[in-house]
């Protein structure tokens, strides 16, 4: 089926690319924006309920697209765990699936990501990896909003925040699993949703168990020297009283890797 609006915004869920398809909204209109998203099959319920909410706030056409399969399936069919540096799961389910969608279903010239102005080099390459399109980033450009300013945007518009975003994470997907995300961001989860993190937890052991390696993605600096934990490590250590960086909070940036 070929969608032929001027513009696609890379629809994640996050409130940086809502409030990034409003400011598209209003430059090309909302009959010329397409909403595309991609599922992960592992994200929080909340999620779902505030992409189709903000749809119907923006009124614009939604397409969701999926594989069926969570990052931990990803990882299982490629026998490794995902890291900092390597992304198979946002590589499959989120990068290859789109650019198909692009190169075979969307018609128009213009994309449109969310990100905003502290994440220039994410612009960059994201601009990189679609050559052949108008890349825009309109959370990038005045005025330029912190992250209460964008809570505060969103609920004037009338729309609930998502959960992961109320218990103070970074970003709403994968119901809070990351495997680029750092310390601070899983110190936060295991403190605002124990259960959540036990369930992060019991999917990566079930994961090495499954590809016969284990590989852990959190990294620790002790006594000089970077050590990698398993969620099950980092959990003891901090249940022990053990400090940890809560500046560490890394991120997925899944539309700007390769």
């Amino acid at each position: 089926m070929n969608y032929n609006q001027k513009c696609m915004v890379f629809f994640s869920g996050g409130l940086c690319s809502y409030l990034a398809a409003k400011r598209c909204v209003e430059m090309f209109g909302a009959d010329d924006v397409l909403l595309y998203f991609t599922d992960t099959s592992y994200e929080h319920e909340t999620l779902y309920k505030f992409i189709d909410a903000a749809a119907d706030r923006l009124g614009c056409t939604i397409v969701k697209e999926s594989l069926e399969k969570t990052p931990f399936d990803v990882f299982n069919d490629v026998k490794m765990m995902g890291n900092t540096r390597l992304d198979p799961c946002s590589r499959i389910l989120k990068r290859e699936l789109s650019h198909s969608f692009v190169d075979n279903d969307f018609t128009g010239d213009t994309l449109c990501l969310g990100f905003d102005f502290t994440e220039s080099k994410r612009i960059d390459n994201a601009v990189k990896n679609w050559p052949n399109h108008d890349v825009i980033c309109p959370m990038s450009d005045p005025p330029y909003l912190t992250r209460q300013m964008m809570i505060e945007e969103t609920q004037a518009d009338g729309l609930d925040i998502p959960y992961l975003y109320k218990i103070g994470m970074a970003h709403n997907n994968c119901s809070g699993f990351c495997v680029k995300a750092g310390q601070g961001h899983y110190a936060s989860l295991l403190k605002q949703n124990r259960q959540l993190y036990l369930q992060h937890e019991q999917k990566e052991a079930e994961c090495y168990e499954r590809i016969g390696k284990k590989y852990p993605f959190l990294r620790m600096t002790v006594k000089g020297e970077i050590k990698y934990v398993t969620l099950k490590q980092f959990r003891e250590h901090l249940d022990g009283n053990g400090q940890c960086d809560m500046f560490d909070i890394g991120g997925c940036g899944c539309f700007s890797e390769g």
